[in-house]
């Protein structure tokens, strides 16, 4: 009997936004406080302390924006999958991230289309693996996004950011998306640990993932980032 193989995969590279597909979607969010200070800060390293304006995101070079640290994404979906082949990834993964500004703007400061994520899960042809977000304050809206974006274009999960909208994941208001992704078989994936931006990070704390596996033990919970400085407790749960 011929032995079943199956597909190799060489390497997937997990949480992009969509401008590393297209760099002219989603605006400056340089524009936001959190960005500004989190380039000075925590992502010192990376961006070299350089908060562009939109003038210079509208003029600068690539290769600028790779020595003077910003994240330089790709102009399309074909120079993306361009660099894929040559640095070995097979598949790449973009959801149309939501993020809130707790403490500065009181407003969503990342908030991409689904639609522009399912263009380039269709223009990808495979290579990109679709996901949808959350907002916690408009429940029904986010909800009705989440089935198009499954529905409609394929996407296999949710992320969304807890800390950002100052909330633990075992808030109610989470529970009618875990639901969903339970009656949509995705998986759902969110922060666990500290933030990048100035964000309260006690509600990445990994065992507010507890009660919330008890209560939906179909629902694929992936907690990103290790859960530092509580990563400890994250293997433990």
């Amino acid at each position: 009997m011929e032995e079943k193989k199956t597909e190799d995969i060489l390497a997937i590279d997990i949480m992009n936004h969509p401008l590393e597909a297209r760099n002219d979607l989603g605006g400056n969010t340089f524009m936001y406080e959190e960005f500004k200070i989190m380039t000075r800060t925590t992502f010192k390293t990376v961006f070299k302390g350089f908060v562009p304006t939109p003038e210079q995101l509208e003029t600068i070079s690539k290769e600028q924006r790779k020595t003077g640290g910003a994240l330089q994404g790709h102009a399309s979906v074909a120079e993306m999958i361009k660099d894929m082949d040559e640095l070995g990834y097979d598949k790449i993964v973009i959801c149309a991230t939501k993020m809130w500004s707790y403490y500065y703007h009181h407003k969503l400061i990342l908030d991409y289309s689904i639609d522009d994520v399912g263009d380039i899960v269709r223009e990808a042809k495979g290579r990109v693996i679709g996901g949808a977000s959350y907002n916690p304050f408009r429940i029904e809206d986010s909800l009705r996004e989440v089935e198009k974006g499954v529905k409609e274009y394929g996407f296999k999960y949710v992320w969304f950011h807890p800390l950002s909208f100052g909330l633990r994941p075992d808030d109610r208001r989470f529970y009618p998306l875990y639901a969903k992704c339970c009656e949509l078989d995705i998986a759902i994936v969110f922060q666990v640990g500290h933030t990048g931006p100035l964000m309260p990070s006690e509600c990445g704390r990994p065992i507010y993932l507890d009660e919330l596996a008890l209560g939906f033990p179909d629902l694929t919970i992936v907690g990103a980032h290790l859960g530092q400085p509580w990563h400890d407790e994250m293997m433990t749960l």
